[in-house]
């Protein structure tokens, strides 16, 4: 008998124990009916109706609130429609999508940093402050919105290393579906359109092949940014103009993006070392950081909550990963320290 299966043998007993442990828990809080309500989005059972439903929503936050984000709608008449008032199911679906989102995520970090760094940005992801919301209220934009996102770069991860173009096919499609998602999650496609191109170059592979996909959702998101501009001044005593309209709070958004990934020490640490070696690459990573987290910090004023951040959280906990790799690879003694701060 091999140590491995010896080791197997000795501890499956624990995990058992663990797993009853974490359902006996979990269980009374997930049959919880608190968590079926978003604000005023409460869940009704009027099933097989998604399309009138989605519409009329569409409509309202197109005409009345200065909002822009029809899939968000359709995916969520389409849970209410087939879940109805199940409140077990619906957690069971919105952890399928948090699982989902995890794996996609630590399946392209590991594909570029190893899998320790890979993990720790799982769990930048899953634990950020009050964040994590998203992962057990049951009806938020963000957590099939931050899906989409992962599936998005995966698939850019996986088109640079393979080179395939069928992967281009795939970023081009959930970039898209990204942008219909909520507002904020459509100012972050100039920093996917970054983050492919940054891959590209990192595995030396021919620019020109991906320019399509990159044309593709770049063109996209100037018609998309062109309508929800012109939804939102039509829209004069909607949402859209309170998010903008009352104290803008950058420090504070800056803050809680920054500091507790830890993101500032280990990025900045590593482009004053790699800029040297490769200083295209190095200002390209750069400033797709900056174009994911910037517009972010910039977009809500004082009424903002933590999971309203949450597309910049996962460029937060990439940049971290990323960052402590590139430092580890040239074997500097302060990356110990940069992982503590």
């Amino acid at each position: 008998m091999s140590l491995a299966q010896q080791n197997f043998r000795n501890s499956w007993w624990i995990g058992a124990v663990v797993t009853v442990l974490v359902v006996a828990l979990i269980l009374p809080g997930i049959r919880a009916w608190f968590y079926i309500i978003n604000e005023w989005e409460i869940v009704e059972a009027t099933p097989y109706e998604v399309i009138a439903p989605a519409l009329k929503r569409i409509e309202a936050d197109l005409v009345n609130f200065g909002r822009f984000r029809p899939l968000y709608w359709l995916i969520w008449h389409t849970q209410r429609s087939l879940l109805q008032d199940d409140v077990l199911v619906w957690h069971l679906v919105t952890a399928g999508m948090g699982v989902m989102t995890c794996l996609l995520l630590f399946s392209a970090l590991r594909m570029l940093v190893g899998a320790p760094l890979a993990g720790l940005g799982v769990l930048l992801l899953l634990f950020y402050p009050r964040g994590g919301a998203i992962w057990y209220n049951l009806v938020y934009q963000e957590t099939s919105g931050t899906l989409l996102v992962a599936l998005a770069g995966y698939a850019a991860v996986r088109g640079a290393v393979s080179g395939r173009r069928g992967w281009d096919a795939v970023f081009t499609v959930a970039a898209i579906l990204v942008g219909f998602i909520k507002e904020n999650y459509a100012l972050l496609l100039p920093a996917l359109i970054g983050a492919r191109l940054t891959l590209q170059m990192a595995y030396d592979r021919p620019v020109r092949a991906v320019m399509p996909a990159l044309f593709a959702v770049g063109m996209f998101f100037i018609v998309l940014i062109s309508v929800i501009g012109t939804i939102y001044l039509r829209s004069p005593h909607g949402y859209g103009q309170v998010i903008v309209s009352e104290r803008p709070i950058y420090l504070d958004s800056l803050a809680r993006v920054l500091l507790p990934a830890g993101v500032i020490v280990p990025a900045l640490a590593a482009a004053a070392i790699w800029v040297r070696r490769k200083p295209l690459l190095t200002l390209f990573a750069l400033g797709t950081l900056a174009l994911w987290v910037v517009p972010q910090v910039g977009l809500y004023n004082e009424r903002i909550q933590e999971r309203f951040l949450y597309p910049a959280i996962v460029g937060s906990a990439a940049g971290v990963v990323i960052g402590l790799y590139m430092l580890r690879e040239v074997r500097w003694r302060g990356a110990a320290w940069a992982v503590w701060a």
